[in-house]
């Protein structure tokens, strides 16, 4: 019953394999055990749970079976989603979306499963319009995010809630010391399942670094579009006011265009997911909120203006293209003071390809960091004169340069043909030298 069940869920969501992921999660979330699981973006974990959830918990009426908790309104609102496309197989389940500014279509009464944001799920357990001290099945997902976000208190009161045989599991990118007593205190038996790395789930990304020069965001993006085929594209910036400034650029140049961030209502977040799924827009600016989480397979091209503040982020946003096993692109736009930033992702093995962009395209430059090393003495002369082009001159110092250095690769150009002609008369004296020395014959 239950492989026939896993596999009606499995083709419903297009699947034709499980992810290594999901294939040693889901039975041990069968067996009723609670688990701690780090696993990186794109693997599958939203599926892992989901399918164990749907297989283990007995649904009862008027009564909250399980919980899923997301860190955003956005994460919560897709888990939500993907449940919805699932209902077919269970007709009499009530599924509840308990976010901020959420219809009573998505809240009905008395839900056997509810997915909330923490916030949320404590304001109508402590109006007394629901309990959830039944529920066999708690799911604690971006646990990491939930540290960020600041909601462990929250996570504490909502558990607490609960009983204590109630099944906790916790899904997390990383495992951070302050979560550590949160959760020995809530899954003491539980031990901390590292995911196994998928090549069919593994991320295929090639990444490019971008002097942003002279250039705005805006106007390095505007290039950078004259240059790519995009199926889809998702630009992070770090702020709100980024978010807005580049959208609101982008659609002067008559491009389809939404926005991501915490400046806007429910509703208008809930609707632009929707359009991003259904391809009504072909460009995505958001802050990181859309970092985490989110799975938006149709897209193929990243853009990330600067870097994030919590370097881990930069993977996060990376990770959303190159999902499944298919190929991304992802460029950094940086300038000086990146640094330090740069530096450190390299040491991450994250591989750049350092390059330039303008109207005519891109240009492969020495990898970042490295310096350039001079072959002679007239280089390095020639290099100080144009460097020093930026200093106070006399008029039509453009002229003499030109004429200068002209000078100095003649100069270069008399050496080496010097040389060559040393050369030359060395062999020939060596040669004459053999002659005069070489023995006589028969004694003569």
């Amino acid at each position: 019953m239950q492989d026939s069940l896993l596999k009606k869920m499995m083709e419903i969501n297009g699947f034709r394999a499980l992810s290594k992921v999901q294939e040693k999660m889901i039975p041990m979330i069968v067996k009723k055990q609670s688990l701690i699981v780090t696993s990186p973006t794109g693997t599958g974990k939203t599926h892992a749970y989901l399918f164990g959830l749907l297989l283990s918990v007995v649904f009862r009426p008027e009564e909250v079976g399980a919980v899923i908790l997301a860190p955003t309104r956005e994460l919560a609102f897709q888990i939500y989603q993907f449940m919805k496309l699932m209902q077919p197989l269970f007709p009499t389940l009530k599924i509840s979306l308990l976010v901020g500014g959420t219809t009573q279509k998505e809240t009905p009464m008395k839900p056997q499963l509810v997915i909330a944001t923490p916030g949320r799920l404590i304001d109508v357990i402590e109006s007394q319009r629901m309990t959830i001290h039944q529920a066999q099945m708690i799911i604690i997902d971006e646990a990491d995010m939930m540290v960020d976000e600041g909601f462990l208190p929250d996570l504490d009161r909502c558990l607490s809630s609960t009983s204590l045989d109630t099944q906790i599991v916790v899904f997390s990118a990383t495992i951070p010391q302050a979560l550590e007593p949160f959760l020995k205190k809530y899954i003491k038996t539980a031990k901390i399942h590292q995911s196994v790395d998928d090549e069919l789930f593994n991320p295929k990304l090639t990444h490019h670094l971008i002097a942003l020069k002279h250039h705005t965001y805006e106007t390095m993006i505007q290039t950078l579009l004259q240059h790519i085929n995009p199926n889809q594209i998702l630009i992070f910036a770090n702020s709100k006011d980024e978010v807005v400034r580049i959208s609101s650029y982008l659609r002067t140049l008559q491009l389809r265009v939404v926005e991501l961030h915490k400046g806007l209502t429910s509703t208008q977040r809930k609707n632009n997911i929707i359009a991003i799924q259904s391809l009504k827009a072909s460009i995505i600016v958001a802050s990181d909120i859309a970092a985490r989480g989110l799975d938006f397979k149709h897209v193929t091209h990243v853009i990330s203006c600067g870097f994030p503040k919590d370097l881990s982020y930069y993977k996060h946003r990376a990770g959303r293209t190159g999902r499944a096993g298919l190929s991304g692109e992802v460029f950094a736009l940086y300038t000086e003071k990146d640094d330090e930033v740069i530096r450190k992702l390299i040491s991450q093995n994250i591989n750049f390809i350092h390059q330039s962009l303008n109207d005519k395209g891109f240009k492969t430059l020495m990898k970042y960091g490295e310096k350039r090393v001079f072959k002679s003495e007239q280089d390095k002369k020639i290099v100080a004169m144009i460097k020093g082009k930026n200093k106070t001159v006399k008029p039509n110092y453009k002229k003499k340069m030109k004429q200068e250095i002209e000078v100095y690769e003649r100069k270069k150009r008399r050496a080496m043909i010097d040389a060559s002609i040393k050369q030359i008369r060395k062999q020939k004296y060596k040669a004459t030298s053999k002659d005069k020395v070489a023995p006589k014959e028969n004694g003569k």
